[in-house]
């Protein structure tokens, strides 16, 4: 056989190699002319534990077969109850415990036939599975810190780790390299006692159907993750999450009671609990308090514990199907109402706390939640309920059946009150239900979204509205008191003007001693009107919310834009600050929300309506009917504003409604959503764009100045270069270093007008597609047919942005010990007009976006910025894709032009306007080498002795002998 060129392209699975290398081994059947590497990493460093063979694992390849390894544990895992020697990890995406099961289609939880641990069941092709115990180590460490993060106040620490990863490869077959992934990982976690779950999510191609979650014998315990089962979703696996790490979920395989440790505060007779066992007959306990409870205004000395998950305070309600909220007639706490002693055998558990360790908890937990309270609980109120699914005592003592577990928390200082409500298992309930509270009247009230539908109930476990699955916390406080929480100082205590509202159109005149900037305009009024709308130019006291999308004839700023005076008997008070603590607060909350600004308020106004369905005014005062309590606040520093609006409780009411800011010529706008909807108002107390409940917050800044929030510098001031256009145009831009961009490198980047970052060649007119090619799109659409804009570009090698792009990416994906050596930054700027005068100004609604690449050579990041973008009717995508769409993701509502002006209030990154994602993906080196060889490489055995004498010299460099060379692509040169 003749001598051959054979090009090869090798790939190595070390971290240590990153620069260009030439190695010319000295055996005579391969002599290597060339090589040349690139390095990339896997973005499973931010959340997957150490895997493959570096990490020491044991490797299983699965080259198109059914295949399963089974592991001797050298500690038994607990797993609801159930202690394991034998885990079985099998090919395709799941764990078991008592057989093998590597071939089967995923099977439908609830299952029930057996205890199954799932991170993504699915049928695999070419699958590498590594799995590694633990018993002492760094992985425990790492375990410790994530249980307790997780579920604090558990004092957790591991003992033993199950790590098992799968990763789909390339078979033998030496195809194109452009393969998409799925690669997955389950960490089991133990201390010996207590269990638990993390499910990891890297790369999952497009189409896999499968499914994700856990499931138990008899099904007691089960869980699918939202998504996991629909192949067009399963890709956003990798952003989603419950524990606030994108790409991982936790779950606790406890069993029982044990399991009301993560959440629960202490329940059971060990913890000195009275307890009332429940066999399909009504019960109930009145329970006299030894401090009277304050609930929405009204004071009670018993509580009755009903057996059918419900507390009251009048009388007992054993029997009685759960009446809908908003009902009215008397004062409820519900954590799970529903026909609980129907159910199965169970007991319910009560105990009233005035001193000791559970208080210290009460208090820690309440100022969590509603930070700055200074609050210090005196008394604390347990109630559980825990039912099994079985008429048999010993299947209910062992929790060998479905269950129900719930608990309400009542904490009070005497003054303030506040609710907890915790959720362990919950089955599928079959009988009318509803979680929530309500008041007399329906003054105050609430519904957790979901627990209407019994088939929804088993996700409780894992909702929130203070960010701890499980868990839902509640402020049971009345009138002016409750705005505590969130709201800034009112009343008259708080040096309120107070104007009051009673079936008449009123608005106050007020004169600022300091202009506020409102979106590039100056003004020295504002008016205060009854109803709850702030305006500039003229009162507007009588007026129906108008359409902020659509509106523009003047600058609106709306908390709740409604008829309050037809509503009720109200006040509405405003206050103007120039100095003092509200300041100082004000100055934390922006810096809080916009970090990186170094802003510091020196104006602040504050405005709030607090109105009650009631025309007497002693009645008012006792706030006992339904009220509706809404505020803003705005604050300055002289040249930057924002807007915060705090909401409390809202009634439901019928007029048009509408909560959220306008501007003259509709250049800037948002509608908060549901707000337009009376029957969702309810719940504005729970939402949020800052992630503090009831509270949204918003800057106010006109133009460029406005991208200083959330974007990079911008503009000819920042050293940019800028191209005004009103066609199609696309920039090249020559690199001074490569940018790798998912194990492609690249020295040209392509600039486009529409909103587009491409590679490898310009693509100025095109509308949306995918799959051709590397492009990365923070808003792809036909931006020259907006109007007139202006594309702004800028390499960094060194400086202050480098420095702040460390740090972001240091905070999105710790542990990474990330340093930027090099950053790009685009940013898209059009105008609705063909006017300069009016772009320059940006006196009409405009559309500005900003994509930020970071890298320190060899791994790459993607931040996308949002500013304000106007709705069009063109074609629109946000996010990236890759040549063969081996890594793609779409922003969600991103291709929906009725939902891209909320983009700069989404994130996945909690930083309003800013999304945030890794562009490298696998732990390798690349090698393309040029191969003289007496030997045909197209041989696989002659390919392998090749591969071994490289990694021979290679190891003889100093590389660790525990290096991986595997072809991927071999072409024969003639």
């Amino acid at each position: 056989m003749g001598i051959s060129q054979i090009h090869l392209l090798a790939f190595i699975s070390v971290l240590s190699l990153a620069r260009t290398t030439t190695v010319t081994p000295e055996q005579a059947n391969a002599s290597v002319t060339t090589m040349t590497t690139t390095l990339s990493s896997h973005q499973w460093q931010k959340m997957f534990y150490p895997f493959g063979s570096a990490a020491g694992d044991t490797q299983t390849l699965d080259a198109d077969n059914e295949s399963y390894v089974q592991v001797n544990l050298s500690s038994p895992f607990q797993y609801f109850g159930r202690q394991y020697q034998l885990i079985y990890v099998n090919n395709n995406g799941f764990l078991s415990f008592s057989r093998e099961i590597p071939e089967m289609d995923p099977l439908l939880f609830p299952y029930g036939g057996e205890d199954l641990i799932a991170p993504f069941w699915t049928e695999i092709v070419g699958v590498s599975a590594y799995y590694q115990e633990y018993t002492s180590g760094d992985v425990l460490t790492s375990a410790t810190q994530d249980i307790n993060r997780y579920y604090p106040g558990l004092s957790f620490s591991a003992t033993w780790v199950f790590v098992a990863t799968w990763d789909t490869q390339e078979d033998n077959t030496f195809s194109d390299l452009s393969v998409p992934l799925i690669s997955v990982q389950v960490v089991l976690i133990s201390d010996g006692s207590r269990s638990f779950i993390l499910m990891n999510y890297g790369d999952i191609e497009i189409g896999f159907q499968g499914k994700a979650g856990y499931s138990t014998i008899g099904s007691t315990h089960y869980f699918v993750i939202p998504g996991s089962t629909d192949g067009n979703l399963t890709p956003n696996l990798k952003y989603t999450t419950n524990v606030n790490v994108q790409g991982r979920w936790a779950f606790s395989a406890n069993q029982g009671i044990v399991q009301f440790a993560e959440t629960f505060y202490p329940v059971g007779l060990a913890a000195g609990d009275t307890q009332t066992l429940v066999a399909e007959n009504e019960n109930f306990a009145p329970v006299s308090l030894s401090s009277p409870f304050q609930y929405f205004g009204r004071q009670y000395q018993l509580i009755y514990v009903n057996n059918n998950g419900l507390l009251s305070f009048s009388r007992e309600i054993p029997e009685m199907n759960p009446l809908l909220f908003p009902y009215g007639g008397e004062d409820l706490i519900a954590p799970l109402w529903t026909e609980l002693d129907d159910y199965g055998l169970g007991a319910f558990y009560y105990q009233e706390y005035t001193s000791g360790d559970v208080l210290t908890r009460a208090t820690q937990d309440i100022n969590r939640y509603y930070p700055g309270l200074s609050f210090s609980a005196t008394w604390v109120f347990v109630a559980t309920w825990d039912f099994v699914q079985t008429w048999d005592a010993n299947v209910f003592s062992n929790h060998l059946a479905p269950s129900i577990s719930v608990q309400v928390v009542l904490i009070s200082d005497g003054s303030r009150s506040f609710i907890l409500m915790n959720y362990g298992d919950i089955d599928v309930i079959g009988f009318q239900v509803e979680a929530g509270y309500d008041t007399i009247g329906s003054t105050h009230y609430f519904v957790i979204p979901g627990s209407t539908d019994g088939n929804l109930t088993p996700n409780l476990k894992y909702t929130t509205n203070v960010n701890v699955q499980g868990r839902w916390a509640f402020s049971a406080n009345q009138g002016i008191v409750q705005f505590a929480e969130t709201f800034y100082p009112v009343g008259l205590v708080a040096g309120d003007t107070q104007m009051f509202v009673f079936a008449a159109e009123s608005v106050a005149e007020v004169s600022l001693s300091s202009p506020f900037l409102y979106f590039g305009r100056s003004y020295n009024l504002i008016y205060v009107n009854n109803n709850g709308l702030l305006s500039f130019s003229q009162g507007i006291p009588e007026m129906d919310p108008l359409p902020f999308s659509s509106y523009g004839n003047e600058d609106l700023i709306a908390p709740l834009w409604t008829d309050l005076d037809d509503f009720g008997f109200g006040i509405v008070y405003y206050h103007e600050y120039t100095s003092g603590d509200v300041l100082t607060r004000a100055t934390e909350d922006i810096k809080s929300y916009y970090p990186g600004l170094s802003f510091s308020a020196s104006w602040v106004f504050v405005a709030t309506w607090d109105f009650v369905n009631i025309g007497d005014e002693n009645g008012f005062y006792l706030h006992s009917a339904p009220i509706i309590s809404v505020q803003v606040v705005l604050i300055s520093d002289g040249s930057r504003s924002f807007i915060l609006m705090n909401y409390g409780d809202i009634a439901v009411f019928g007029p048009q409604a509408e909560a959220g800011y306008g501007t003259i010529g509709t250049t800037h706008y948002f509608v908060i959503p549901g707000s337009d909807d009376w029957n969702l108002i309810p719940n504005l107390k729970y939402t949020s764009n800052v992630q503090v409940q009831g509270r949204w917050a918003f800057s106010a800044n006109q133009g460029i100045a406005q991208f200083a929030e959330t974007f990079y510098p911008v503009g000819l001031a920042a050293g940019d270069t800028q191209t005004l256009i009103s066609d199609d145009v696309s920039l090249t831009v020559a690199l001074s270093s490569p940018f790798v961009y998912f194990g492609r490198a690249y020295h040209l980047i392509y600039v486009n007008n529409n909103g587009l970052l491409s590679f490898s060649q310009a693509i100025p007119e095109m509308d949306p597609s995918y799959g051709g090619e590397d492009l990365i799109a923070p808003l792809w659409s036909d931006l020259d047919d907006y109007g007139l804009g202006a594309l702004n570009y800028h390499e960094y090698t060194s400086g202050d942005v480098l420095t702040r792009a460390t740090q972001d990416i240091n905070q999105y994906y710790p542990g990474l010990s990330f340093s930027a050596t090099w950053v790009f930054v685009a940013t898209w700027d059009f105008v609705n007009t063909w006017d300069a005068n009016v772009f320059l100004h940006h006196s009409a609604p405009s559309i500005s976006v900003q994509v930020v690449l970071i890298s320190d050579g060899s791994r790459s990041f993607i931040l996308m910025n949002y500013g304000d973008i106007a709705p069009q009717f063109y074609p629109v995508k946000a996010g990236y894709d890759t040549v063969g769409s081996t890594h793609y993701f779409v922003i969600p509502g991103s291709n929906d032009w009725n939902l891209v002006p909320n983009l700069k209030y989404t994130s996945n990154v909690h930083v309003p306007g800013r999304w945030a994602f890794m562009a490298y993906t696998e732990n390798v080196v690349g090698l393309q080498m040029k191969v003289t060889s007496y030997l045909d490489l197209t041989e696989s055995g002659n390919l392998a002795f090749v591969l071994e004498q490289i990694k021979h010299e290679l190891v003889i460099r100093g590389l660790s002998s525990d290096v991986q060379l595997s072809a991927r692509r071999v072409e024969k040169n003639p």
